[in-house]
């Protein structure tokens, strides 16, 4: 039986949200559970408990949200309305829970915040965890394979990888909006 090009698009969008789906009940369940000893995360949080997320670009002002329904189903909010890529927002849940402190730079002078790139962010990541809070966290300069960040409120800088930051910073490019069904209205551009 040969398969277009369609069907087997379809089927890897559905083994792409089983995976998803497995990994999300495993995380759930504890098995990707780091030991604190091990590793230091910016937040004490699982990305079960991430109920929104958004990213504003500093200098242009652009921003793109995502957010879980009163059904949980996840939706793009901003620029637009539409329905978003569950495995993609699984994703991102998981990457900023799971966002590991490299070093950590507990009082540092203030001469120095204009070379952490923290003076005026590039990027500012708001998280909404399911109990309420409103998390936010300013995204400096890039440094190496790392990027320099602080939680709002807090003068300790981190270092943090650059790739899990670069993650969820692309979706102010690119929003994770699921494909719309044909025939279904859509909101927005």
């Amino acid at each position: 039986m040969k398969l277009s090009a369609n069907d087997r698009t379809w089927l890897i969008l559905i083994a792409l949200l089983v995976i998803a789906v497995v990994f999300l009940a495993l995380e759930r369940a504890g098995v990707f559970t780091a030991d604190t000893d091990e590793a230091e995360t910016v937040w004490d949080l699982t990305s079960g408990q991430v109920v929104g997320l958004r990213v504003v670009e500093t200098a242009s002002g652009a921003a793109t949200s995502v957010e879980k329904d009163a059904a949980e189903q996840w939706q793009v909010t901003e620029p637009f309305r539409r329905p978003a890529e569950t495995a993609d927002c699984i994703l991102l849940s998981s990457v900023i829970a799971g966002l590991q402190v490299e070093r950590t730079i507990e009082e540092p002078p203030e001469s120095e915040l204009s070379a952490y790139g923290l003076i005026t962010p590039t990027y500012t990541i708001e998280v909404r965890a399911d109990d309420g809070r409103t998390l936010s966290l300013e995204v400096g300069a890039p440094v190496g394979s790392r990027t320099y960040v602080r939680r709002a409120g807090e003068r300790a800088v981190l270092l943090v990888y650059s790739y899990s930051i670069e993650q969820v910073t692309a979706i102010v490019n690119d929003p994770p909006a699921a494909e719309p069904t044909p025939g279904m209205p859509v909101t927005g551009p």
